[in-house]
């Protein structure tokens, strides 16, 4: 059975000519995925239903990529200047976090503009349905490439 994907890809034809009448023909994926995996080891049952997970800039000048125009020649997007602090992932009522991680299936997922990311800049921050209660882990430093699955595992503890 074949499973749908969350991703978009440009395609691009190469080394076709008069000469040579074969198609190379190069797909390459265009958006970055963050995938946030969250485990409870607590024992708190307050942590076992999250309200919603945002990906939010954790500085005044940071902001995220939200808008482009996909450049087909170089199968990559051009971000536009319309950027926005959060990006909110709601999550219904039936989701429930537990002692292990989920499966990819089960995770969520951010699809998202590629961006260097620095230290101190981008946390997640998850919300929970017990009240005012949120959880926050800061993402460490590095690219979210093209293409790649950027897997964030995160634990409460307490």
């Amino acid at each position: 059975k074949a499973e749908s994907t969350k991703n978009f890809l440009a395609g691009k034809i190469e080394d076709v000519n008069l000469y040579n009448p074969n198609v190379t023909l190069v797909l390459q994926h265009i958006y970055s995925m963050v995938r946030v995996k969250i485990r409870n080891l607590s024992g708190n049952t307050r942590y076992a239903k999250p309200h919603a997970v945002l990906l939010r800039t954790n500085i005044e000048e940071a902001n995220i990529d939200i808008l482009g125009d996909v450049d087909l020649k170089n199968c990559n997007i051009v971000p536009s200047t319309l950027r926005v602090p959060a990006i909110n992932i709601p999550l219904s009522g039936n989701y429930e976090i537990s002692s292990s991680f989920p499966a990819d299936q089960n995770s969520i997922d951010f699809l998202l503009i590629p961006m260097d990311v620095k230290t101190g800049e981008i946390v997640i921050q998850v919300t929970f349905q017990s009240g005012s209660t949120s959880k926050m882990f800061p993402v460490s430093a590095g690219k979210w490439d093209a293409g790649e699955i950027n897997v964030y595992e995160l634990t409460i503890f307490q």
